[in-house]
């Protein structure tokens, strides 16, 4: 059996296990919050916004647990609880197994492992100087190489993949809408153009290196800075440049409002005027307004890495990425202002005919097609560079 042979059997095996595994931890983990949110139905007397789990979260979960989390309605303010949060506690300590984590780490290594020797391992060998012996030309040769060993890989990803979905897609519990397989085709297209880049880099390091394992140190060398390096660089500046207030930091600055306006009370400040639900809406405005100038900057920074690119584009696709969240956001803020004058009990809960709260996840939280659409040009830029850079360099490659 040839090395070629080999490397392909054991990658797709490897393949195939990974994202069994994932599908059925992702699946499994969308059961039990599932679960969950029937245990946290509101009743009729409560005012409570909670939305159901989307099924496409089992391929993507991208942030919807944020956006199925409870949102309690008091006299206060939204207290948003944490209900919804994965039941799998695995997950607080590594990676939600997911298509994104598994298409962007370790499908786009596969890539890499496919593609380092394609160029350099026929001149170790010295059976290119046969192949140029024939009159086709460079160009020729280098795309039916191209062309020829990404299919080999990126066939049998997609079918694996499909097959999981389908499989999926008979399961109960589990209910895909038309925009959701819309959304998993862009997604199926978003990750052969993603992998198609790891892929020519691996191509460019084998025309450029002369040996099979420096061209394999380089492309791991790129890999782990567009993989790992730049997407947590950029969180960190957009972060720092924002300078928004974390959740722990906004909850903090709410208890002291409240404990020192029930501090005046109690020793009767007449002279205070201090409103604690005004007080209240206004630090949350404030902690949503940083939040939004975050995710702003963190979109601009999003082209310094095609995972960073992809990170952003896949939860999008399957709706749940930040702007479904912001979307849902706004719906409970409105529910909230609807219902906010209600009367209360003794214990801040609002009290009398409640309306209760609608959304229609189907219908209301849609795929942004602007963010998408720029987000696929951006990953169509990161692979003309090294492809161009490839059939270049291999026109002037030496053979000998």
């Amino acid at each position: 059996m040839s090395l070629v042979q080999s490397r392909f059997i054991i990658i797709l095996i490897f393949v195939s296990v990974v994202i069994a595994t994932g599908f059925f931890s992702m699946y499994r983990d969308y059961i039990k919050r599932i679960e969950n949110f029937e245990i946290l139905t509101p009743g009729k007397e409560e005012a409570i916004a909670l939305i159901k789990p989307a099924s496409s979260s089992i391929l993507v979960k991208g942030v919807d647990e944020a956006i199925c989390r409870p949102f309690t309605i008091t006299f206060l303010g939204i207290d948003a609880g944490s209900g919804q949060q994965s039941i799998n506690r695995l997950f607080s300590l590594f990676q939600t197994p997911d298509l994104l984590f598994i298409i962007s780490t370790v499908l786009s290594l596969c890539a890499i492992f496919f593609s380092y020797d394609l160029v350099s391992r026929e001149r170790e060998e010295g059976t290119f100087k046969y192949i140029m012996a024939n009159s086709i030309s460079r160009t020729t040769v280098i795309t039916a190489k191209l062309l020829g060993a990404f299919t080999c890989f990126i066939t049998p990803v997609v079918l694996i993949i499909a097959i999981g979905i389908v499989v999926l897609a008979q399961m109960p519990q589990v209910l895909f809408t038309e925009t959701d397989y819309w959304g998993i085709f862009l997604l199926f297209s978003s990750t052969i153009i993603y992998l198609f880049i790891f892929f020519s880099i691996g191509l460019l390091m084998s025309v450029i290196m002369k040996r099979s394992v420096s061209s394999l140190i380089l492309s791991l060398f790129i890999w782990s800075i567009l993989v790992f390096v730049i997407p947590q660089l950029t969180q960190s500046i957009s972060k720092n440049l924002a300078g928004a207030p974390s959740v722990a930091q906004s909850e903090l600055k709410q208890s002291l409002s409240w404990a020192s306006i029930v501090f005046e009370r109690i020793n009767r400040s007449n002279g205070s005027q201090r409103d604690i639900q005004s007080e209240w809406e206004q630090l949350s405005m404030e902690f949503t307004r940083g939040q939004e100038e975050r995710c702003s900057r963190l979109s601009k920074l999003m082209f310094t890495s095609p995972t960073n690119i992809f990170t952003l584009l896949a939860p999008n696709l399957m709706r749940v990425g930040l702007s479904q969240e912001k979307s849902t956001k706004n719906a409970v803020w409105q529910y909230y202002k609807s219902i906010k004058s209600t009367p209360t009990n003794s214990d801040g809960m609002l009290i009398g005919n409640l309306p209760q709260f609608s959304f229609d996840r189907s219908q209301q939280l849609a795929i942004d097609s602007h963010a998408a659409s720029i987000a696929l040009i951006g990953l169509l830029l990161y692979l003309i560079v090294p492809l161009t850079l490839s059939f270049y360099f291999f026109s002037k490659y030496d053979f000998r």
